[in-house]
């Protein structure tokens, strides 16, 4: 049973079920987490060159997602979790279930993992799957079609979870933008992450065509603007929640404004 907590609740909550859970269920990226590489991330890390580096171990992609642990970030720490096999993924949904989960497998755990969690937990947002030909898993994934995005490439993965994650927390941040709490510093932080996490997926998703590995990408793509756009400006998201979080500051702001 998922718990159903009121705004008002998760914003004096100390563990605020908005914090995402990265689960990736993975046997290959769990002997990673044993110093034991997989060759096909070995492959990959020895073709990519130009910076950011990908990181591969649920440190690293924590950190990414979390940044340097400033006081602004909604989560800090560690936030994914490594399953070795679907039990192993259940027990973890299971702990985690009154959290935003985010799940990440191999095409072939997942064929068996993503039916039955499909139909016994609903606190998964989406689903992730790694795999090294789409073609071979589209018969099993297709039910799942509408919340389950498949990716050849870690670093597609990768981009396209912070942003997902980016846009559920600006959903968030909006709902509390009304809540009768003119001190409460929750807009702006859930504001600030997604900036975050936007910027830091566009810089991940650069890619120099000179390093480019052979047949990787075949199209350029501009950094996503779309979300920065609401979050930035005089009138951004990021702005109004200032003004919540500060409002003498935002009322002296106004007057010096209105001074002839």
């Amino acid at each position: 049973m998922v718990k159903i907590l009121s705004v008002s609740y998760i914003l004096m909550a100390d563990q605020d079920p908005q914090k995402p859970i990265v689960i990736w269920l993975d046997g290959t990226f769990a002997e990673y987490e044993s110093n034991v590489l997989p060759p096909t991330q070995q492959k990959f890390q020895n073709e990519i060159t130009a910076p950011p580096s990908l990181p591969l171990s649920s440190e690293a992609i924590s950190h990414l997602i979390c940044g340097d642990n400033h006081p602004d970030r909604i989560t800090v720490g560690k936030v994914v979790e490594i399953a070795s096999t679907p039990n192993d993924a259940y027990k973890l949904i299971e702990k985690y279930c009154d959290r935003k989960i985010y799940f990440v497998s191999s095409g072939s755990l997942g064929s068996t993992a993503i039916p039955y969690i499909g139909t016994h937990y609903y606190n998964v947002l989406s689903f992730y799957v790694f795999c090294h030909s789409k073609a071979s898993h589209v018969n099993w994934a297709f039910p799942y079609r509408h919340y389950l995005r498949m990716f050849t490439h870690p670093i597609d993965l990768l981009v396209r979870l912070m942003r997902d994650i980016s846009v559920h927390f600006i959903s968030f941040g909006k709902s509390t933008l009304t809540v009768p709490n003119t001190h409460s510093n929750i807009p702006l932080r859930y504001f600030r992450h997604a900036e975050y996490l936007e910027n830091k997926a566009n810089e991940l998703d650069y890619i120099d065509p000179q390093t480019m590995p052979p047949n990787y990408r075949t199209f350029d793509r501009p950094p996503r603007q779309t979300y920065l756009n609401q979050l930035q400006g005089n009138n951004g998201l990021i702005s109004q929640a200032e003004a919540i979080a500060n409002p003498q500051q935002n009322y002296d702001n106004n007057a010096m404004d209105t001074q002839p």
